[in-house]
């Protein structure tokens, strides 16, 4: 039986990413049917935040999804923090675009102004 890997290697190659939020599932509209949400990784030893996107492609041919498909480990290069984005990414359903930045960073001045 081949070994089973239980986590994965940062690119700083010491440290070990970490799930810290994920996105509720975008189901997708009569013009983009594909679903998708993104799950957000840290590093536990140099804090580096990565993302992974699944996707489930709609297949027009059968009429139905196909099953989930895994994208690479991306870094993150929006303009969110860590404490940030596990608040809030939970809130919103399959990417976190500059639009949602804008909207969580909006979000987060109103409270703090409270």
């Amino acid at each position: 039986m081949p070994k089973r890997i239980a986590y994965i290697q940062c690119d700083c190659e010491k440290g070990k990413l970490e799930r810290i939020a994920e996105t509720d599932v975008a189901p997708g509209n009569s013009f983009h049917q594909d679903m998708r949400y993104t799950t957000f990784y840290s590093c536990n030893v140099c804090d580096r935040i990565f993302t992974r996107a699944r996707i489930k492609h709609y297949n027009e041919g059968y009429r139905a999804h196909d099953a989930w498909k895994s994208l690479g480990f991306i870094p993150y290069a929006g303009k969110l923090t860590r404490e940030e984005i596990m608040r809030f990414a939970p809130q919103y359903k399959g990417e976190i675009n500059e639009h949602k930045e804008k909207k969580i960073t909006q979000k987060i001045n109103k409270l703090g102004k409270n």
